[in-house]
């Protein structure tokens, strides 16, 4: 799960800003993700095809919460 992806012109994209439906890319391994969320899930992206050398996927929705608030914080 993660909070931020590359858009088609490689510039980093928050969850928040992305459009369903739509290819992007993991900002760690580079492989096809798309936005998740919805009412009762904090919209995130997931990878389509499994990846299991990709750090952000083992990442739960807590953790990606903190680093989120520390990234703002500094």
């Amino acid at each position: 799960m993660q909070f931020y992806a590359l858009d088609a012109k490689g510039r980093t994209i928050s969850a928040k800003r992305a459009q369903k439906h739509c290819n992007y890319l993991c900002i760690e391994c580079g492989t096809r993700v798309r936005l998740r969320g919805g009412a009762h899930r904090q919209d995130h992206f997931y990878h389509l095809e499994t990846v299991r050398s990709c750090r952000l996927r083992q990442k739960g929705m807590v953790h990606l919460q903190l680093q989120d608030y520390f990234f703002h914080q500094l």
